[in-house]
């Protein structure tokens, strides 16, 4: 089984390899798989920074309250919640259909033509 590391790191080789194989368009596959992993890393980025700006603005919201600052404690929590919405959004193609794991190409043996 080829690993996200082999393909990104030895690109040619692997695409020779399962030319080799008599694996059907695998450098198109390869490109595929490359490009799914550049989205899956950024999407990833995006929800580590959504989450480091959730922690924070938790621990403001306790300290808001306890100054009286209500107002900005609901504004803080309103964020929060917008927030919180966001990754549903990044999982999910413009048809509403899940953009997970299973919807990516696999490389399987029945691809190779013997």
């Amino acid at each position: 089984m080829l690993t996200i590391k082999q393909i990104t790191e030895n690109t040619e080789e692997v695409i020779r390899g399962l030319e080799k194989k008599h694996f059907k368009d695998a450098k198109a596959t390869i490109e595929q798989v490359l490009a799914f992993n550049d989205k899956r890393r950024s999407t990833q980025n995006q929800l580590d920074k959504n989450l480091a700006e959730v922690n924070s603005l938790s621990k403001s919201i306790g300290q808001l309250m306890k100054e009286g600052k209500k107002e900005d404690a609901e504004t803080a929590e309103a964020r929060v919640a917008e927030i919180k919405e966001k990754p549903a959004k990044l999982f999910t193609s413009r048809n509403g259909q899940s953009t997970g794991r299973h919807d990516q190409p696999a490389l399987h043996h029945s691809q190779c033509s013997l």
